[in-house]
């Protein structure tokens, strides 16, 4: 007689399940919480979750089992659900047990806080327009750019820039936090900037509160004049005179590349291109001022 298919995963996977019992009814790992969310942690980063991955954290590993433990049975729309059928069983914990051990997370290779206010390991432009002072609104040192730069490019492209000197990535997360220091006006910014070759070859992510042919959009410098490549952006995002957390991920196997403004769960601008797979990051502003704190840039 064939066995049923609930029969088979029972076999093939019994020693996943007995973590199930001593597991259920303990409470969910603390660091529960959406994908996009826990995809750039302070702990953890990575470009996309392996399937199984129910807590977030990059690698399925037995705190997915305890989430799902809990979970176990569960209708509606649970985390531990991972076939979409609106239950969690053995479906489920087939996906789970099929991607065991698999890691997606990236190590992380540069973080600054800047309380040792050191700008060492930073390139900038022109050093004479950042330093490191207090944070407004923010405990602590921070990273600012309080001057425009006396810098002119090669090209139309941004000329506030500070590069974080000796570290060059392929697919990478970047996460910080940053501030506008500028008054406001229609179309104040602030920059972040990757795959930088030199300084006519490089993309750069112009956050604004306005979209229009230049404001609030991806960008390509290529030995020519700064050239929009978004397939995708919201209509602007708000410069108050609060502190974002802001995300950058950019996966040079896909070309895929996306900005996320507060809310992690969607980007506000993405694109793809293939042009520039590795280089350089900073941040800046293409004309106006801001700080920068916590920055964490995971890559291999």
């Amino acid at each position: 007689m064939v066995k049923s298919q609930y029969q088979k995963v029972l076999n093939r996977h019994l020693l996943f399940l007995i973590p199930l019992v001593f597991l259920a009814g303990l409470p969910s790992p603390a660091n529960t919480a959406n994908g996009a969310e826990l995809m750039s942690s302070q702990t953890a980063a990575c470009i996309s979750l392996p399937d199984g991955d129910i807590n977030c954290d990059c690698v399925v590993d037995f705190s997915d089992v305890q989430q799902m433990a809990n979970e176990w049975l569960n209708c509606g729309d649970p985390n531990s659900d991972l076939d979409d059928d609106n239950d969690v069983d053995f479906n489920d914990f087939r996906i789970l047990a099929g991607h065991w051990r698999i890691d997606y997370s990236l190590p992380l290779v540069f973080q600054a806080d800047f309380e040792d206010a050191n700008l060492g390991p930073w390139q900038a432009t022109d050093p004479d327009a950042w330093r490191i002072e207090d944070g407004l609104q923010n405990p602590g040192k921070v990273l600012s750019l309080f001057a425009a730069s006396n810098y002119n490019p090669p090209f139309a492209s941004p000329r506030n820039i500070n590069l974080v000197k000796d570290v060059n990535v392929t697919s990478f997360v970047l996460r910080l936090d940053m501030l506008s220091t500028t008054a406001y006006y229609t179309g104040r910014d602030l920059c972040l900037f990757f795959g930088y070759q030199d300084p006519a070859h490089f993309y750069y992510a112009h956050i604004a509160d306005v979209a229009d042919s230049v404001h609030n959009s991806i960008h390509i410098v290529n030995n020519a004049a700064r050239t929009p490549i978004a397939d995708y952006r919201n209509s602007g995002n708000s410069w108050d005179d609060g502190w974002h957390d802001v995300r950058l991920v950019r996966d040079v196997d896909t070309g895929t590349i996306a900005v996320y403004f507060d809310d992690m769960a969607e980007p506000v601008m993405t694109a793809v291109d293939t042009t520039f797979t590795w280089g350089k990051v900073g941040v800046g502003s293409f004309d106006d001022t801001g700080q920068f704190d916590n920055i964490h840039l995971w890559s291999r």
